[in-house]
Order: structure tokens, then C-alpha cells, then sequence
């Protein structure tokens, strides 16, 4: 059996030399990808009328969006690196922009749906990347986020969960590598930033156990 510290020295050599195939790569884990996936879901299911606009900061290389978005929408995928754009996919349905919170280049009130995962937990100020993405936001609309949240956590409690999560090998030294080096949020705080930015209806939904959750509020 390979020790889960060889893993995570080769995903630290990864996203230092390539970020766009380190995205892609922990996308294509099934419970990455399905996390993100059901995350996005949720978020969707909880809009006020019809889903037509959707847009993700810090999309990377577009998969999820490549996946979420329908026949009937329109995506927006925002990152702030150009390397990240140059690896996106060409979609029909999806348009890659550079740009960054809490200044994003879309029009006010143009989205019914603005996700962002592991996002909030790394920009300097928290409540105004909310506000920026409440703006873009129609009246009824939902914003998103999905971050890793605490408590702390030894990498003996993250192993026991992630066998209780089923997971081995690359996917289970992914999952505590992230962990272990991602600044985690306090949900309470977090709701809090988006009450603070005139987000209403706000909501915690915890998934893998807790340690992860996804926060959203209402556009008003």
C-alpha cells in the first residue's frame, strides 16, 4: 500500500507546476466531483422561479459549469487566472471571463444563481466578495458558497473520516491534504458575513461529515 504522504507531496507538486491539470484531476475524484456537483444542485433547487443565468467564481477550468449548466441557460465562468481560462473547454452555453471579487465584470441583478467554492475561505474580505456577488444577483436569486469548515481537525480524526467516507489511497490523501491546509470558516461566521452583505434566508448545509459546508443566502 502507498503511504497517503506520498499523494500528497505529488498533488503539492502538481499545484505548483500546474494548476489547470490539478483542477481537473480533483474534479474527476468521484467524491470531488459529486461534492461540487451536489453542492450546485442544492443551490439551484433553492432559487425562486426559473434558473436561466448562472455564474461560478473561480470556476478553474470549467468543469463543474460543463456539467451543471442546461439547454435552457446561460453560464458565466469567472477566474482570475489566465491559465485557468486558456484550459477551459470550449461549451455552447458557457462564456469564460477574467476577473476577480469583489469587482466582478458582469451587470447588477444579471444572475439567478452565483456560486463559489473554496473561494470565501481564501479573499481578504470575505463580506465584500458577498457583496460583489449579491450584486450580480437578481431579486429571488440565490448566491453560494461551499467552503471547508471547522473545527480544526488532527490527521487522525480526517483519516477516521474518510474511512468512514469509503475513501482510500489517492482520493483519501486529497481529501486530508485539503483539509489540513485550507483555511476553514466558521459556518456561524460565515452566515454572519452574509446577513452583513443583505443576503436573507440564509442556510448551512453541512456535507463529508461537517467538515465541508454550503452556505447561501437570498437576493431580497
Amino acid at each position: 500500500m502507498i503511504p497517503l504522504w506520498v499523494y500528497r507531496a505529488e498533488l503539492t507538486l502538481l499545484a505548483a507546476s500546474n494548476g489547470p491539470t490539478l483542477f481537473r484531476h480533483l474534479y474527476g475524484l468521484p467524491w470531488y466531483g459529486g461534492l461540487l456537483r451536489q453542492w450546485a444542485a442544492d443551490s439551484l433547487a433553492a432559487a425562486t422561479g426559473t434558473v436561466r443565468d448562472l455564474c461560478e467564481i473561480g470556476c478553474g477550468p470549467g468543469d463543474l459549469l460543463h456539467d451543471l449548466v442546461q439547454p435552457s441557460q446561460q453560464a458565466t465562468g469567472i477566474d482570475a487566472s489566465a491559465a485557468m481560462l486558456r484550459a477551459a473547454r470550449p461549451h455552447p452555453l458557457v462564456c469564460f471571463q477574467s476577473g476577480r471579487l469583489p469587482d466582478v465584470p458582469l451587470a447588477a441583478g444579471s444572475q439567478d444563481v452565483v456560486l463559489a467554492a473554496s473561494v470565501l475561505n481564501c479573499v481578504p474580505d470575505p463580506w465584500a466578495s458577498l457583496a460583489g456577488m449579491a450584486r450580480i444577483t437578481r431579486a429571488g436569486g440565490v448566491v453560494s458558497v461551499l467552503v471547508p469548515t471547522g473545527p480544526r481537525a488532527s490527521v487522525g480524526d480526517l483519516l477516521r473520516d474518510v474511512g468512514t467516507l469509503g475513501l482510500a489511497g489517492r482520493s483519501a490523501a486529497v481529501l486530508v491534504h485539503w483539509l489540513r491546509m485550507a483555511r476553514v470558516v466558521d459556518p456561524a461566521e460565515a452566515a454572519r458575513w452574509f446577513t452583513a452583505a443583505g443576503l436573507q434566508q440564509v442556510t448551512i448545509t453541512p456535507y463529508l461529515n461537517g467538515r465541508v459546508s454550503g452556505i447561501r443566502g437570498r437576493v431580497s
